[in-house]
């Protein structure tokens, strides 16, 4: 039998009918024995108080205001792996999320911060409650237009992984950039709930006071002990909207 690894990634509403009582639907998303990754809709139904007591109440309200409607998760992790066997820079790390399930805001602030638009990064960070509990989906589109507003040196980018250009561990690892690459990626229990953000040789966590060592080990780890799978989605961010790119060479940390 395939051996699988599940993880719930998207929420349907039912309302309550007259046999029914109200409900959500999971869609998993599974890797069996081949590596071929499928979604699969979960045989139960979902309580509604399940929903309340393991997810926001704005991301369960916008759930059933659109009802029979698949919601994707919201993105945002605060928990990280062991401290101990992940190798850090010296370059700190701006905005650290505590614990808040801000990464998606945060990791890019920092490297925006980084990269020199530290008056930017600031403004963006100030809005990371924004996309803090919405389908991750719409949490990107609300990054991406804070982003255009705030830092627009760096508002234009090109899309890698899901419905995007090929991008895969190893290149990441040998093509390097000097403009930030936001990446979300899947962990081995198919979970898609951390964002980090790549630049030049470092990996900004936002659950960390520094920054990472962009090499194979961290890279790896950043999803937790069971390592990532592969790119869900990726953005690099190397493009002006309306105005001049970042004008800056790559920089070696280590």
């Amino acid at each position: 039998m395939a051996n699988y690894y599940e993880q719930l990634s998207e929420f349907k509403y039912f309302p309550e009918e007259k046999k029914y009582p109200a409900h959500f639907k999971g869609i998993c998303l599974v890797v069996n024995s081949l590596g071929q990754l499928v979604r699969k809709k979960m045989p139960e139904d979902i309580d509604v108080g399940w929903m309340f007591e393991n997810f926001s109440a704005k991301y369960v309200h916008l759930c059933m205001e659109k009802r029979y409607h698949y919601w994707p998760v919201p993105a945002g992790n605060h928990e990280g792996p062991d401290n101990d066997l992940l190798e850090f820079t010296e370059v700190p790390v701006r905005y650290q999320q505590k614990s808040m399930d801000f990464c998606l805001y945060y990791s890019v602030s920092s490297a925006m911060h980084y990269c020199g638009q530290e008056e930017g990064a600031l403004k963006l960070s100030q809005n990371a409650t924004c996309g803090a509990d919405l389908p991750l989906h719409l949490g990107i589109k609300e990054l991406y237009e804070h982003i255009r507003e705030h830092v627009p040196r760096c508002g234009n980018a090109k899309r890698f992984g899901t419905r995007g250009h090929k991008l895969n561990f190893d290149m990441i690892l040998e093509n390097r950039s000097q403009f930030p690459l936001m990446l979300i990626p899947y962990g081995h229990d198919m979970s898609i709930g951390h964002t980090v953000c790549i630049v030049d040789d470092l990996i900004f966590d936002s659950r960390f006071e520094f920054a990472l060592k962009l090499n194979f080990y961290n890279l790896h780890f950043i999803c937790g002990p069971g390592g990532m799978l592969k790119v869900y989605v990726a953005y690099l961010f190397h493009q002006g909207f309306g105005c001049r790119p970042l004008d800056r060479k790559m920089q070696t940390n280590f």
